[in-house]
């Protein structure tokens, strides 16, 4: 059964007139029949709204939505049995209009349509807005964040792999508050992603103000991220950040007590190493023995025994 086909029979199931009307039919039965005292709470046999008809009435669900909302009687999040909104279902009718109506309606411009699935990780859904309106994907939110900021923060391995897949973005561009995606992936202690971002290309020296990545991990107490960055880049642990601390007086300021001490054992651990590496250094070299080749005295040569 095609997608639109099973949805058309989960809204069908038990609805109401104004349920169907909203279906099938045009704005002005729409209009009729909730004048005669019909409701917005009512719901079909899997849980479809009102909005939920209308978002899969190509021909006149944008002109019944645009009639009906705004109104605080209509919740647009409201899902139905398998956790699906108004917008998703027109999505995967591909009413795409209607959708960012929905969108628009309901949540003030925060995200556009790319935006809004990326970070609820609805990677087909995703996949098929980007085939509709291509330029989506290259949008900035108002925080300047990308689709690949918000994936690397909300959504999973696969959809940041889609993104950079797609090749429109920087890994390295920053959004308004001075973060990359790697950022957002390890403010998340998503490590997959971030290794994945690393391997794109990301860069482990950016800075955040003063701060490199191992100071802003310790500061958001992010510990499997610090262990992430540490592992990749063991310099940063030595760099100076804010104020001119190192990581450790920032960890002691800022993060727990778990982080401070596992910082603690690596600074052991490299000193000892340090430690080690002198006493090597410094034990006496035995002399090199001379041997003396029978030739003429002349020509004497003088052959080095390691």
């Amino acid at each position: 059964m095609a997608v639109r086909e099973r949805l058309i029979g989960k809204v069908s199931s038990g609805a109401s007139r104004f349920i169907l009307a909203a279906l099938n039919s045009g704005l002005h039965e729409c209009v009729d029949i909730f004048e005669e005292g019909k409701s917005f709470q009512e719901t079909s046999d899997f849980g479809c709204t009102f909005l939920h008809a209308a978002a899969l009435n190509r021909e006149n669900g944008y002109d019944i939505i645009m009639h009906f909302l705004p109104n605080e009687m209509l919740e647009e999040n409201k899902s139905d049995s398998d956790g699906d909104q108004a917008v998703h279902y027109a999505i995967m009718a591909k009413n795409f209009n209607a959708a960012e109506l929905l969108l628009r309606l309901f949540r003030s411009h925060e995200y556009n349509l790319l935006h809004f699935l990326v970070v609820q990780n609805r990677l087909e859904l995703a996949q098929s807005v980007h085939e509709w309106k291509k330029d989506l994907i290259k949008e900035p939110d108002p925080d300047g964040r990308n689709a690949l900021h918000l994936a690397a923060e909300y959504a999973g391995k696969e959809m940041c792999k889609w993104l950079m897949q797609e090749a429109v973005f920087d890994v390295n561009v920053k959004s308004k508050s001075g973060e990359t995606a790697l950022h957002f992936a390890l403010k998340a202690e998503k490590t997959d992603i971030a290794k994945d971002l690393v391997r794109s290309g990301a860069d482990l020296k950016v800075k955040l103000d003063v701060d490199n990545l191992l100071h802003y991990c310790i500061k958001l107490k992010k510990l499997r991220s610090v262990k992430f960055v540490h592992e990749h880049d063991g310099e940063l642990i030595e760099e100076k950040g804010q104020e001119e601390n190192v990581a450790i007086q920032i960890a002691a300021q800022f993060a727990d007590r778990e982080i401070f001490e596992w910082l603690n054992s690596i600074l052991k651990k490299n000193a000892r190493g340090k430690t080690d590496m002198v006493t090597v250094r410094s034990e006496p070299t035995p002399p090199k023995r001379l041997k003396l080749k029978s030739r003429p005295l002349d020509h004497a040569t003088i052959i080095t025994e390691l």
